[in-house]
């Protein structure tokens, strides 16, 4: 059996709501109104961010959490979705487009890119209404500054500038704060991370 709680924070307003089961309002690409839709995985933690420009002109973003525990012999799932306000969205998008995101690659062996065994790893998705592509990174860490590749070192550019905007450590304390005690975990490419809740 399992049970499926859902997390719905309210940026602004600092409360939350719970579900027996889980919304999936995941976003489906619509080409007849989506500009663009991005999204990040975030590596060494349980986020990623989902950011979306309209033809008509809007700007929508949300930073999703996922996390997990076992409780009476039971998996729980507990997810947030917190709205990323209009303006932050389009300056991402703008300092996106400065960098030349939907340029980005999948690194090239001849590239000769680290290679790192600990299994973690980031991914970009891009979704136009003319490109369709996800691409992996490995040894890619929030606010590192060490890469030796160019398409490595453009990633890296990509989530500095996404954690200057978005305080993940912060946020993961908010949603910390109003989960029930208990041991969670979330995973990160080959990894299982786990915290506690006291």
């Amino acid at each position: 059996m399992r049970i499926i709680l859902f997390i719905l924070l309210f940026h602004n307003l600092g409360f939350c709501q719970w579900h027996k089961n889980m919304i999936n309002d995941s976003i489906v690409f619509n080409q007849t109104i989506h500009k663009r839709l991005y999204e990040f995985k975030i590596p060494e933690t349980p986020f990623s961010v989902t950011l979306i420009e309209y033809f008509n002109g809007n700007f929508k973003g949300t930073i999703n959490i996922s996390v997990y525990r076992r409780y009476k012999n039971v998996i729980e799932d507990f997810e947030s979705r917190l709205k990323i306000g209009d303006k932050k969205v389009k300056r991402l998008f703008n300092e996106l487009d400065q960098n030349q995101f939907e340029l980005l690659s999948q690194p090239e062996i001849q590239e000769n890119c680290k290679m790192y065994l600990d299994g973690d790893f980031t991914f970009f998705t891009i979704t136009t209404p003319v490109i369709s592509k996800t691409i992996y990174f490995d040894g890619i860490y929030l606010d590192a500054i060490e890469e030796d590749c160019e398409s490595n070192l453009k990633a890296q550019k990509i989530l500095n500038l996404l954690s200057k905007e978005i305080d993940f450590k912060s946020q993961l304390e908010k949603f910390k704060n109003v989960l029930p005690s208990g041991n969670y975990s979330y995973i990160t490419g080959a990894l299982l991370n786990q915290f506690i809740v006291e």
